[in-house]
């Protein structure tokens, strides 16, 4: 679900988006990593960035939550939330 309100997407769609936005400028800022338990940890971050999608411009600041989990030796991110910062 994205806050555009234009309602729930496919994976399909959401690449044909991700392959339409050009980005320009990126900062990633406040990177906080909490261990959870021995083979896990929630890393949160500050992203924001501008550039263009489908012809309009955008700029964008996100609150962002990654869960990791660590397999055979390697970390693999699990899950990704990214929240709108107004």
């Amino acid at each position: 679900m994205e806050e555009d309100g234009l309602g729930p997407r496919d994976a399909q769609a959401e690449i044909a988006e991700m392959d339409e936005l050009v980005i320009s400028q990126y900062t990633l800022k406040g990177f906080r990593v909490m261990p959870v338990g021995t083979e896990g940890a929630l890393v949160t971050y500050i992203a924001e960035y501008s550039g263009n999608a489908g012809g309009q411009a955008v700029q964008e600041k996100d609150a962002m939550g990654e869960v990791w989990i660590k397999r055979g030796g390697n970390w693999k991110i699990l899950y990704v939330q990214a929240t709108k910062v107004k």
